[in-house]
């Protein structure tokens, strides 16, 4: 048995640290003051925000967000952390249940009519 089998609130991702490189296993919120968020810890999910530290990243990402866009881009394409994150993250992702519809339903179009050129008689 897996942990995010019995926990419904929280999801495990695997995550790719940008200063060492390294894959680490961390949550994602579903539920609590930080839904959607990735933190290490599950308890971390309904912890206060701290509203000075999101004033000044809006400000940051304000100035920097392009720069960070195209950097991150190029990461996520060529890093080999950043591919095996990925991977992973399939890997754990909640199975679909299948649709159960035998079979498709056609519905009758009527075919183009093409309409064929006159071969001219001047270029002979």
């Amino acid at each position: 048995m897996r942990a995010n089998e019995f926990v419904t609130e929280h999801r495990l991702v695997w995550q790719r640290n940008p200063k060492t490189g390294t894959v680490k296993m961390k949550w994602r919120c579903e539920t609590g003051t930080r839904k959607g968020r990735t933190v290490p810890n599950v308890s971390d999910c309904n912890k206060q925000i701290d509203i000075g530290k999101s004033v000044r990243f809006r400000t940051v990402r304000q100035r920097t967000g392009r720069t960070q866009a195209r950097k991150s881009a190029l990461t996520k394409g060529r890093s080999y952390s950043s591919r095996l994150a990925g991977k992973l993250n399939k890997v754990y992702r909640p199975v679909q249940p299948k649709t159960t519809s035998t079979t498709k339903v056609y519905k009758w179009k009527r075919p183009k009519l093409t309409r064929k050129r006159a071969k001219s008689t001047y270029y002979k």
